[in-house]
C-alpha cells in the first residue's frame, strides 16, 4: 500500500483532527499506520502541508516499509520494484565471441512444457559490432537449430541471445532447457596496463637501464602460444631499430607480462618506447587498434665530468718534487655515473716527457703501464698502474687527461706534473724538525738514488760524546727517494726511556756497508758528520 500528500496551500490535511477519531471509532489514522511501521506520521499535525510518503506491506511485519517525510514546499520522490506474476517477460543471454564465422544457434525447451494456445516462447538473435552497438539481426526464431552462417563476424563478431515468453492467461512461462551458439573463435590480444603495470621514474641518468613490465591480454576463448612483442626507441638523433621477443602461453581471459629492458647508453634526451603486440598479425584479431601503445621518458645526460687523480709512491706529488728512479705512479679516474661503466682502455692517456728529447711521448699499454676497468655494480672508477724505470736523470714531465664514456673531460686542460730523478746515491740533506723540541721532533732529509737504503741509524750523543739513544727505520719508518719527513719520531728520552735533560746533543746517520755510497757524495752528508739538536723543556 502506499499513502502520499499532495500539498495545497488552499487546503489542509485536517491531520490535527485524526486523533479525535478514536473516540467515535476506536481507533485513527495514527494507530493504524504506526502498526505498520510509520514513524513520522504525527509530524504533520505540526506541518500540515509537508509532503509525505510511506509504502509498506498490510501486516507484514517481515516488509520493511519506506517512510519519507520532508519540509513545507520541498519535493520527495521514491520509487520501488514489485514483483509478481507477468504476462511475458525477456531473458538476455552473454555476448558470445568474439568470431571468425558463426555456425548455428540451438535451443530447446524443458521436457514436458506443453504450449498452450496463449503461450508463445521464441529466441531473437542481436549482433554487436566492433564499437559495441547492438543491432537485432533474427527475431522469432522456434526451437531448434537455426543458421548462422550468413552473418557477418567481420561486422558482428559478437552475438547476444534473448529468450521472449509470453502467457496472457495463467501467466506461467514456457521454462527454456538450453541455447547455445556455435562459431569459430578469433584471438584478441591487448596492451593491458590496468592489468600490471610496472615503470620507473620517468627521467633517468644516462646509462642507467630503461626497464619497465606490462600485462598482454588475451581477451579470446583460446590460450595463445608464441605471440610476439615488439618494440622500438624513438630518440633525437637515433635511427629507429626494432627488437622482438616471445611472450609465454597465455591463456583465455589472464594475462602474461612483458618486461622490457632498454639500454640507454645513447639516449641524452627525450624519447619514446613504441610497444606493439602481434605485429605479423598472426593469429588474425577482431582489432589492433589495443595492440599498440607508448611510454614517454626523458634520459638526464651526463655532462658532470670524471675525477682524475695521480699520485707517486702512495701520495700526492709537488711540482718539481725529486723522486725515485723506479716510482709506483697510480692514475685513478672515478665517474659518478654508476651506469657508464670505466671500461675502455682509451679513457686514459698518458705522455711523458724525458729530459733528454724534451718532446712528449705516448704511453702505449705494456708490461709497465697496466690498466684495470670499473666492474658494473661497484665504485666506477678505473685505474691505470705505472711503474718506469727512469734511466736518466733529470726533470720529466707527465700528463694524464682523462674521459669518461659520455665524452666529458676530467678537465679543460690534461693533469701536468713535473718531478726530478737523481740515481745519484745520496744523502743530500738531513734535519730534525723541530729544533729545539720539547716533547717530539722527526727528521727531514732529501735522498737520491734508484732505490732507498732498506736500513739505518740515526745516533744522537751527549756533548761529552756519550751515546744517548740510537734510533733505526724499526723507530722512524722506512726511507723514500726524495724530500721526506720520517714517520716516525724521537721524544727526547734514553734507551732507558728515561727523559734527558734540557741540552744541546749531537746526532749522526749511520748506513750499513753495502749503502755506505750514499754518505760519500760531495756537499752530502757525510758518514763522519754531526749535527745538532736542543732539547728545551
Amino acid at each position: 500500500m502506499l499513502l502520499f500528500t499532495v500539498s495545497d496551500n488552499n487546503r489542509s490535511l485536517q491531520a490535527g483532527t485524526w486523533a479525535q477519531d478514536s473516540a467515535a471509532l476506536g481507533k485513527n489514522l495514527f494507530s493504524l499506520l504506526e502498526r505498520q511501521g510509520a514513524r513520522q506520521i504525527r509530524a504533520l499535525t505540526a506541518a500540515p502541508f509537508s509532503p509525505y510518503i510511506f509504502f509498506f506491506r498490510k501486516n507484514r511485519p517481515d516488509f520493511l516499509p519506506t517512510e519519507i517525510a520532508g519540509q513545507p514546499e520541498e519535493l520527495i520522490s521514491a520509487s520501488w520494484t514489485l514483483e509478481g506474476p507477468l504476462p511475458s517477460g525477456t531473458a538476455t543471454s552473454p555476448a558470445a565471441g568474439p568470431a571468425r564465422q558463426w555456425s548455428f544457434l540451438e535451443w530447446g525447451l524443458k521436457p514436458g512444457e506443453i504450449p498452450s494456445p496463449a503461450d508463445q516462447a521464441s529466441v531473437a538473435v542481436i549482433g554487436i559490432n566492433p564499437q559495441g552497438l547492438e543491432t537485432r539481426l533474427l527475431e522469432s526464431l522456434p526451437p531448434g537449430k537455426t543458421d548462422l552462417s550468413a552473418i557477418d563476424a567481420s561486422a558482428f563478431p559478437k552475438l547476444k541471445l534473448e529468450y521472449r515468453t509470453a502467457d496472457s492467461l495463467a501467466r506461467t512461462p514456457l521454462q527454456p532447457a538450453f541455447w547455445g551458439i556455435a562459431y569459430q573463435p578469433v584471438a584478441e590480444l591487448a596492451l593491458d596496463p590496468a592489468r600490471f603495470w610496472k615503470a620507473p621514474a620517468d627521467t633517468l641518468a644516462q646509462g642507467e637501464p630503461l626497464r619497465f613490465e606490462t600485462a598482454i591480454s588475451n581477451l579470446g576463448p583460446e590460450a595463445l602460444d608464441g605471440i610476439t612483442l615488439e618494440y622500438s626507441v624513438l630518440a633525437p638523433g637515433l635511427p629507429r631499430e626494432s627488437k622482438k621477443q616471445k611472450l609465454p602461453r597465455i591463456m583465455p581471459d589472464s594475462f602474461a607480462v612483458a618486461t622490457l629492458e632498454i639500454p640507454t647508453t645513447a639516449l641524452s634526451a627525450p624519447s619514446q618506447v613504441f610497444v606493439e603486440v602481434n605485429p605479423e598479425k598472426d593469429p588474425e584479431e577482431i582489432t589492433y587498434d589495443n595492440n599498440q601503445g607508448q611510454f614517454a621518458f626523458d634520459i638526464r645526460k651526463d655532462e658532470i665530468p670524471p675525477v682524475l687523480h695521480v699520485t707517486f709512491d702512495g701520495r700526492t706529488l709537488l711540482h718539481g718534487e725529486l723522486i725515485s728512479a723506479q716510482p709506483a705512479i697510480q692514475i685513478r679516474l672515478r665517474d659518478e655515473n654508476p651506469y657508464l661503466v670505466l671500461a675502455d682502455t682509451s679513457l686514459l692517456e698518458v705522455t711523458l716527457t724525458p729530459p733528454s728529447s724534451g718532446k712528449p711521448e705516448r704511453l702505449s699499454y705494456r708490461s709497465d703501464l697496466e690498466f684495470e676497468a670499473a666492474t658494473a655494480g661497484t665504485r666506477n672508477e678505473a685505474q691505470i698502474w705505472y711503474r718506469p724505470t727512469l734511466t736518466e736523470s733529470g726533470r720529466y714531465a707527465l700528463e694524464v687527461q682523462g674521459r669518461d664514456a659520455s665524452g666529458n673531460k676530467s678537465g679543460a686542460l690534461s693533469y701536468r706534473v713535473e718531478f726530478e730523478v737523481d740515481r745519484t746515491k745520496a744523502l743530500r740533506e738531513l734535519v730534525n724538525y723541530p729544533n729545539p723540541f720539547s716533547t717530539y721532533t722527526r727528521f727531514a732529509y732529501l735522498l737520491s738514488g734508484d732505490e732507498a737504503p732498506a736500513r739505518y741509524r740515526i745516533r744522537i750523543y751527549s756533548v761529552s760524546g756519550r751515546i744517548v739513544k740510537e734510533l733505526t727505520e724499526a723507530d722512524l719508518g722506512p726511507l723514500q727517494i726524495g724530500k721526506h719527513l720520517t714517520h716516525g719520531g724521537w721524544d727526547g728520552t734514553d734507551d732507558f726511556s728515561q727523559p734527558l735533560a734540557n741540552g744541546v746533543y749531537l746526532y749522526q746517520f749511520l748506513l750499513d756497508d753495502e749503502n755506505a755510497e750514499f754518505l760519500k757524495q760531495p756537499g752530502g752528508v757525510g758518514k763522519n758528520q754531526f749535527h745538532k739538536l736542543v732539547i728545551l723543556r
